[in-house]
């Protein structure tokens, strides 16, 4: 197997060093977060979805690192292996993201309304409830994810013997079409909510800075 260039190895390995300095900082967090959620049993909800969330950042950290680091060492075949770790770290981030900005809008807001009143009332006792929701997508997702992986897979393992490449082209274009569609339908969710939410939170503050 071909070593990658360099040039290549050192973008590899300065994205390593950074990849251990966010694993080192979102540990630190969710560590202080979690003993402090361990030891009262109470945490206020912004703080329980940054817990979580620092803790999604690093699981998705250490697998990038960790996936680097067999590249470096030429054993890139393995990294396959960490691929259904990542999905699922990588979307929980997003819906956490999508979450923690959602929760501050809220929170930010001041309309008096009691609609909204017993919206931001709502959302801060169901954010344990919306954590297992993201964790539950999250995994679905990656089921998912997972699934046309091992499509693909059997696909080209089945190859018919002293054929064109025509075989493997219809794989790869059922691997692209179905993750691009993959990627839209399970990604859009969160990506719009957290551009609304940090939309309506950027309006706010504007507008409170002007008065």
């Amino acid at each position: 197997m071909k070593m990658p260039s360099r040039t290549t190895l050192f973008f590899m390995a300065d994205f390593s060093l950074e990849s251990l300095a966010a694993m080192l900082q979102n540990g630190i967090m969710a560590a202080v977060l979690g003993s402090e959620w361990a030891w009262d049993w109470v945490l206020p909800t912004g703080d329980m979805i940054m817990a979580c969330l620092a803790l999604s950042q690093f699981s998705l950290n250490g697998v990038t690192f960790t996936n680097d680091l067999l590249v470096i060492l030429n054993f890139s075949h393995k990294v396959h292996y960490f691929d259904t770790l990542w999905d699922f770290s990588n979307m929980l981030t997003f819906w956490l993201n999508a979450l923690l900005s959602a929760f501050y809008c809220v929170k930010i807001a001041s309309f008096s309304h009691p609609t909204f009143l017993w919206l931001r009332w709502r959302l801060s006792n169901s954010v344990p409830r919306l954590l297992l929701g993201s964790v539950t997508l999250s995994i679905l997702t990656t089921i998912s994810s997972t699934t046309g992986n091992i499509i693909v897979t059997h696909i080209e393992a089945s190859q018919p013997p002293h054929t064109n490449g025509s075989w493997a082209e219809w794989a790869r274009i059922f691997y692209r079409n179905f993750f691009l569609l993959h990627e839209m339908l399970v990604l859009s969710p969160p990506f719009l909510l957290f551009v609304v939410s940090t939309a309506c939170s950027c309006s706010l503050c504007a507008g409170t800075c002007t008065r």
